[in-house]
């Protein structure tokens, strides 16, 4: 399924709509895309299916945040995922705090200046 060799120095892709996207691509070229990995990193080569009317779209964007490495945009989107996972929990950990402190009647401005006073303490 893979032939020759790709504009990024990589397998050059089929361009159909079932298209094997290899993630592990040369050890060489990841281990240079994932610097901030230490020492030689363990990889899985997996497959996933890529819609044709999007292939332009993933390879604009594997160019601009992962200088054309596949392995090392799936890397980005998976950190970039896990900041929106975490900003979600952050959300709802502040709306169940603005419900307790409804329930209690503690205000926005008593509430900062309990979180101050605490936080001096450190």
């Amino acid at each position: 399924m893979v032939s020759g060799t790709g504009r990024t120095g990589g397998p050059d892709y089929p361009r159909s709509a079932h298209v094997d996207c290899v993630l592990a691509e040369k050890l060489t070229t990841a281990s240079q895309m994932q610097w901030w990995y230490p020492g030689p990193v363990a990889t899985r080569t997996i497959g996933f299916a890529v819609e044709e009317k999007d292939m332009a779209r993933l390879d604009r964007l594997t160019n601009r945040f992962a200088g054309g490495n596949r392995s090392a945009f799936l890397r980005e989107a998976m950190r970039q995922m896990e900041v929106v996972e975490r900003a979600e929990r952050l959300a709802k950990l502040q709306a169940y705090g603005a419900e307790r402190s409804a329930e209690s009647g503690v205000g926005h401005e008593q509430a900062v200046e309990v979180v101050r006073r605490v936080l001096k303490g450190r």
